[in-house]
């Protein structure tokens, strides 16, 4: 983040607004969370393909910049989620594997 993080985002510790890591793709729906350290975690809404660590990822609210920064580190992709999922559901079999968008009970 900027040196100086936007007043929501300092005020909750969390904040909606939207993300694009390479120019000219389309916005998309993110959280930020704040960390202690000043460091972000960014959530993204959807599934998304090809980040990497190094690119830079921009923070957008409305039409506004709210600053950048650079990728350290990326969650598991789908492949690895589509994966996990299928070698749990060929551990136990006959029991129903949640999809990506359903919580395990």
């Amino acid at each position: 983040m900027s040196v100086d993080p936007p007043p929501a985002l300092v005020r909750s510790h969390m904040m909606e607004c939207h993300l694009r890591y390479i120019h000219q793709t389309p916005l998309t729906p993110c959280t930020v969370t704040l960390n202690l350290d000043g460091s972000v975690w960014i959530t993204v809404h959807q599934p998304m393909r090809a980040i990497t660590p190094g690119q830079f990822a921009v923070l957008y609210s409305g039409g506004e910049c709210l600053g950048s920064g650079r990728i350290v580190r990326v969650g598991p992709s789908q492949h690895t989620l589509r994966l996990g999922r299928e070698r749990m559901a060929a551990a136990s079999p006959g029991k129903p594997t949640p999809g990506p968008r359903e919580q395990a009970s």
